[in-house]
C-alpha cells in the first residue's frame, strides 16, 4: 500500500459564479471501493456513487483545498476512481485515479490498496 501524490497545481478549477454551489461526486468502476475526505468548514467524507457539496463558488475563490483517498478492490481488480468537481450551472472538472495520475511514486498496478492526494485550486 503506497500513498500517491498528484504534482502540485496540476489541477485548477475555474469559479464561473460566485454564487454557484460546488460539488465532488465520486464514482468507482471495476468494483473499487473508495472514500475521498477533504475539509472545507469542516471535514467531509464522499464515497463511490455519493456526492457532497464543497461549498459555494465565492468560499472557494482564490483557496486550495486537498482531497485524500482511500481506496481498494476486494474483487483483486482493476482501481479505477472518477472525482467530479462541478457548479451547479457552471464548470466542471474531472479527475480519474490512477488514469490522469502524475504524481510520484509513479503508480503501481499491483497496489490493490492505493491511497492518494490531490490537491484542487479553486480560482
Amino acid at each position: 500500500m503506497n500513498e500517491y501524490v498528484e504534482k502540485e497545481g496540476k489541477l485548477v478549477f475555474r469559479i464561473s459564479g460566485l454564487n454557484n454551489p460546488v460539488q465532488i461526486k465520486v464514482d468507482c468502476q471495476y468494483g473499487t471501493l473508495s472514500k475521498v475526505s477533504f475539509f472545507h468548514n469542516g471535514l467531509e467524507t464522499v464515497g463511490c456513487g455519493e456526492e457532497d457539496t464543497i461549498g459555494a463558488g465565492q468560499n472557494l475563490k482564490h483557496h486550495t483545498i486537498e482531497f485524500n483517498g482511500a481506496s481498494g478492490n476486494p474483487d483483486g481488480g482493476k482501481i479505477k476512481i472518477i472525482h467530479t468537481i462541478y457548479e451547479t450551472g457552471g464548470n466542471s472538472l474531472v479527475y480519474t485515479f490512477p488514469d490522469d495520475y502524475t504524481g510520484k511514486p509513479p503508480y503501481d498496478l499491483n497496489d490493490q490498496e492505493p491511497s492518494y492526494v490531490f490537491t484542487v485550486n479553486f480560482i
